[in-house]
């Protein structure tokens, strides 16, 4: 699987999520190589992110750190 590694990818990343249910932002960093989703727990979850990022050829997988944060539906997932 390819890693975020410029613009480009960023891009590619908003613009293919932001069309998934329930998907209210999305914020990329290249030099820790997260993405952080928030979104709706009523209309998506993060297994349907995640096939989300399988669709355009990356990996991701939730950093266990936010778990915690699933109540304010925040979600930090890494590429």
């Amino acid at each position: 699987m390819p890693k975020m590694s410029c613009q480009n990818c960023e891009n590619k990343i908003k613009s293919n999520l932001r069309f998934e249910k329930g998907i209210k932002s999305i914020e990329t960093s290249l030099d820790s190589q997260t993405v952080t989703v928030v979104f709706n727990p009523k209309k998506t979850n993060v297994e349907n992110i995640q096939k989300g990022f399988k669709k355009i050829g990356y990996a991701a997988t939730l950093i266990p750190e936010c778990e915690d944060d699933q109540k304010k539906e925040n979600k930090t997932i890494k590429e």
